[in-house]
């Protein structure tokens, strides 16, 4: 139940605007250098990828919830792991 209520509040926090300055820091510093959010034709998906080893959320609205956490280990609060980040890094 608590997942849905986030997923929810996720898509609140998009359509009304909040936190989405937080939200563009994580996805411009992590998300689009991750090649888990992209798809076979090599495109930026705005999803965190199950077939790449992502929780399938859309991530717009996970970057927009602030006790929200990468699945993967690479941007929690405002920081982001660089060294776990090489790790998925896009090549």
């Amino acid at each position: 139940m608590i997942k849905i209520i986030e997923i929810l509040n996720g898509h609140i926090n998009v359509l009304a605007g909040i936190n989405s300055e937080i939200s563009k820091y994580r996805i411009e510093n992590a998300c689009k250098k991750c090649d888990v959010s992209y798809n076979e034709k090599n495109r930026f998906s705005n999803k965190c990828l199950k077939s790449k080893g992502g929780c399938g959320c859309n991530l717009k609205a996970k970057t927009s919830l602030l006790d929200a956490k990468c699945p993967i280990g690479i941007w929690f609060e405002e920081t982001i792991n660089y060294d776990k980040l090489k790790k998925y890094e896009r090549k």
